[in-house]
């Protein structure tokens, strides 16, 4: 807060670099130790210490120390706690009138604030610009998204329904294309071949089942403004998560290029988001990286001796999503071990090893698939072991 200030064992004075006042001095000075970089002004003062033999310090900040240590050819130790140090600070007023520094006690009370102020402005934008953060919110926000879009979809078929039930019974069943029907058609006495042809790419059974159902419903005339402007609505933040899905997918190749090759941006993005960061994903064991987001369901299995759950997010990989039942647990094992090697190079190294990780994982699959073409055989054992327990819990 005052500068820069040398003692020795005996606490007297030896060198020192005023700050002269300057609270942006200050703030820089804490600024690049914070970023890991050795300020000039303190360099400067190690060289004019060494030409007078000094080469091992004792320092109050464990950066500080580490980067003296890094960047010179000085031996600098982080003692906690340091005599010498806290009766220097304790005293601070007197401490640096040795130097011929005069300092109130206002004025340090004032730096120590703006420093404080600033310095914690600074940890939240380095913490805030970090790609973890921006994984997390953009995946958190993609979920409610899609949450959203069908709730107002459920609510706008309902409402159509009022003009054109037909339309809404497994006729359309994606809600993007049932919302832009109401956009651009609205009414059903639009709903011709011409509109149909030129506006969208429906399959002719389709195409002919939507133009009968028109003709012959028994919906009621209702005003379609503010229906259709509904239906906009949904389109528009339809159109914002296919935006920010991406952006996610740029970002996740930019911070973990194997995972994102691995499993997709989307179930990577989840995977990093349920432990909080790249760094903690990395250190997870495969087996705890199996059952992420089926916390519940292995709690509720612990408790009521039911079966365990062999999946949790990774259960959307379309390669665990499209696998018979019985294949489902050994190809999530398998993944997820293949995850957590995907992540441990992403936030350790820089290889880029993610096309040989899932073809290692598809080679594995059609082994599986070969090895268990069919559905174990409940064994007798098992069913006379269950029929007992259930008896048993029966009589209590």
């Amino acid at each position: 807060m005052v500068g820069i200030f040398i003692i020795d064992e005996l606490e007297s004075p030896i060198n020192f670099q005023d700050f002269d006042g300057e609270i942006n001095k200050i703030i820089e000075f804490y600024g690049l130790i914070g970023e890991n970089n050795l300020p000039q002004e303190f360099t400067k003062l190690l060289e004019e210490l060494s030409e007078n033999g000094y080469n091992e310090f004792i320092v109050d900040n464990s950066n500080l120390s580490n980067l003296i240590n890094q960047n010179s050819n000085f031996n600098a130790k982080h003692e906690v706690p340091c005599p010498l140090i806290q009766s220097f600070k304790l005293n601070l007023r007197n401490s640096v009138n040795k130097y011929g520094v005069q300092i109130t006690e206002e004025q340090i009370r004032e730096r120590s604030k703006k420093l404080g102020e600033s310095l914690a402005k600074k940890s939240i934008s380095r913490a805030s610009g970090k790609d973890d953060i921006l994984i997390i919110q953009m995946s958190n926000t993609l979920d409610l998204l899609k949450k959203t879009i069908n709730l107002f979809s459920t609510r706008i078929r309902e409402w159509y329904g009022l003009h054109f039930p037909e339309l809404t019974d497994k006729i359309i069943e994606d809600h993007v294309v049932f919302s832009k029907l109401i956009s651009i058609i609205g009414s059903r006495e639009n709903f011709t071949k011409e509109n149909l042809q030129d506006k969208f790419s429906f399959k002719d059974y389709t195409l002919n089942e939507i133009i009968t159902q028109s003709q012959n419903s028994m919906g009621a005339e209702i005003d379609l403004d503010n229906i259709q402007k509904y239906a906009d609505l949904i389109l528009s933040i339809e159109s914002y998560r296919t935006r920010l899905e991406n952006d996610l997918d740029e970002i996740m190749n930019g911070a973990t290029p194997n995972l994102t090759t691995l499993v997709g941006a989307l179930i990577g993005a989840k995977l990093v988001a349920s432990v909080g960061s790249i760094k903690k994903l990395a250190m997870l064991p495969a087996s705890t990286i199996q059952l992420l987001g089926a916390e519940r369901a292995l709690f509720r299995s612990l408790k009521s001796n039911a079966k365990s759950p062999k999946h949790g997010i990774i259960f959307q990989w379309h390669g665990i999503r499209s696998a018979k039942p019985w294949h489902r647990g050994k190809i999530s094992r398998l993944l997820s071990g293949k995850i957590s090697i995907a992540a441990k190079l992403d936030y350790f190294s820089d290889k880029l090893l993610g096309d040989q990780l899932l073809n290692e994982v598809n080679q594995k699959i059609e082994e599986i698939k070969r090895k268990y073409p069919n559905p174990p055989k409940k064994s007798q054992k098992k069913s006379q072991n269950l029929s007992q327990k259930k008896r048993s819990k029966k009589r209590r």
